[in-house]
Order: structure tokens, then C-alpha cells, then sequence
């Protein structure tokens, strides 16, 4: 059964309906029971993700027409701005999706729940903090001062220097025509590979509403920003101090050079170089090698 974060009923944003939503979800990944919003450019494209899920509540960009089979099956709401509309039901409802605080063990100077699921042969170091949700696979190395919370699910051989934090929000926003902001509780995981190693001073984002990925082999020097709702390839390498915006995908075997940005929703292909301090704020395909600001 899919997680519950909420129940709400749709009845107060639309009267002919009379069900209950639980959980956010994107147009990538439709779940039942969920909120969910439709920007204008999407309409043609993934509107029939609709047809995949019953009992929705759905923004709706207000220059299209509703398909019957989408008002059929769901509640709609149609709305100027859906994903700033998505925003407000969070503020509107009272759903925040904090980490909870828990009871933790002391164990060799470290802080972990009992609920944590920790592989054999462990090193974890003073000053760390695992939270309940955390799952581990052998043969982990947690440094100093590492701080590990709400669902993360890490594979085996993994290792991870000082001073990082796993699975903290990142922030998703939307502005009001009066320019108050909008935002967004984070509802994903952070799913980690195998022989996955990142370095000292590293934030890795939960996702927003999706997972924030990194796949087996992948090498993340120190100082680097991991977003929300990333997808980083198998063997792929971020050199230091390089930060990845929202929904960012880095390809496989592909390697970022240090002080470098990638743009929000920004696809870098398979096999490329991204070279030391590039701004990339355009698809990047596989083999390619680009640098500059912005880079080419």
C-alpha cells in the first residue's frame, strides 16, 4: 500500500466529489489518491496520465478545456497558476512534512534510532545521526559529524566523509501576484547505490516529490550540492564545490568539474565533460564536452 502523508477531502475544492487524497505525485509517477498539478506546456503531452489513476485532486491550467475522462475520475481545479495553486494546498491544509523527532541510542558516540536498518560491518564515527526511516547495506563508512534523515535507503560499500547531511529538504517555491511565496513541503526519498562515495561537507537533498537518485559508482568530491529530485548515473563523478538545482540528471561515466552549476531540470547525457566553473543551463548529449558561462 502507497505511503500515507495526509488525508484530506476533495469536497472542499470540489462539491461533486466525495474522496479523500493521501500523498502527492508527479506526472512521472501517478499515483492514486494523490495531489497533482498540469502545467499549460504539459497538457498534450501527459494528459493521459490521467487515465492511469483514479481519485485525484488535479490543478488545472485554466485555457484548456477538461477532458471528460480526466473530470470523470477525478477532482479539478481549474486555476491561473496551477503549480503555485499545488503550493497553497499544502499552506492551506496545514501540511508541513517535518522529520519527526525520535528517540535515538547512543552508540560509540554516534546518534541512531532503533528503527534504523544498518548493514554488518559498519563504521560509523562520533557525532553522527541516523534517523529511523534509514536503510543501510554492508560494509558502510559514516564519518564524523554525518547526518543521515527521513527515508534514505543507501547500498553496500558505501562511503561518506565528515560533516554531510542526507536527505534534507531543499526548497520548492511558486510566487502570488502579490510576490508572497509559496512553499512546497518535501515528500521524496534519497535512494543510493552500490560502492557509492561522497566526500566531506556534502548536502544531498531529498526528493520533492519523487527521489533524489544516485547510482551505483558514482564518486562526489567534497563541498557539492545534490538538489532535489537529482538523477546522478552510474560512475559518474562531481568534482568539488559544483551544485546541481532541482530535478537536474547527470548521465553515466559523465564527470562535473569543480565550481560548476547545473540549471534546474538540466539533462547532462552519458559520457561527458562538463569543464571547472561552467554554467550549464541547456541540455547537454551524451559525449559531449562543454565549458563557459553559459557553457557550450
Amino acid at each position: 500500500m502507497a505511503k500515507e502523508y495526509f488525508k484530506i477531502n476533495v469536497s472542499k475544492y470540489d462539491s461533486s466529489k466525495d474522496f479523500f487524497v493521501y500523498r502527492p505525485a508527479s506526472l512521472g509517477n501517478a499515483k492514486n489518491n494523490a495531489v497533482m498539478f498540469i502545467m499549460q506546456s504539459y497538457v498534450e503531452k501527459f494528459a493521459n496520465k490521467f487515465k492511469e489513476v483514479n481519485e485525484c485532486l488535479v490543478f488545472w491550467p485554466e485555457e484548456f478545456e477538461i477532458p471528460e475522462f480526466v473530470s470523470e475520475r477525478h477532482a479539478v481545479v481549474k486555476c491561473k497558476h496551477p503549480r503555485l495553486s499545488y503550493c497553497q494546498f499544502f499552506k492551506g491544509n496545514g501540511i508541513t512534512y517535518y522529520p519527526e523527532k525520535e528517540d535515538v541510542e547512543f552508540v560509540g558516540g554516534a546518534y541512531i534510532s532503533p528503527k534504523a536498518k544498518i548493514g554488518e560491518g559498519a563504521v560509523i564515527m562520533p557525532d553522527v545521526y541516523i534517523s529511523g526511516e534509514t536503510t543501510i547495506g554492508r560494509n558502510a563508512y559514516i564519518g564524523l559529524g554525518t547526518k543521515i534523515m527521513g527515508e534514505v535507503i543507501i547500498g553496500d560499500d558505501f562511503v561518506i566523509r565528515e560533516n554531510c547531511v542526507i536527505g534534507s529538504d531543499s526548497i520548492t517555491t511558486d510566487r502570488d501576484e502579490n510576490g508572497k511565496v509559496a512553499t512546497m513541503p518535501q515528500f521524496g526519498r534519497v535512494v543510493i547505490g552500490d560502492d557509492v562515495h561522497i566526500s566531506s561537507n556534502c548536502i544531498v537533498c531529498r526528493g520533492a516529490i519523487d527521489d533524489t537518485v544516485i547510482c551505483d559508482g558514482a564518486r562526489i568530491g567534497s563541498q557539492n550540492l545534490i538538489s532535489h529530485n537529482n538523477h546522478i548515473g552510474e560512475n559518474a563523478i562531481i568534482i568539488t564545490s559544483a551544485s546541481l538545482m532541482g530535478s537536474a540528471t547527470l548521465g553515466k561515466n559523465s564527470t562535473i568539474s569543480g565550481n560548476s552549476v547545473l540549471r534546474n531540470q538540466v539533462t547532462v547525457g552519458d559520457n561527458c565533460i562538463v569543464g571547472m566553473g561552467s554554467v550549464v543551463t541547456k541540455n547537454v548529449p551524451s559525449g559531449t564536452v562543454v565549458k563557459g558561462n553559459p557553457a557550450k
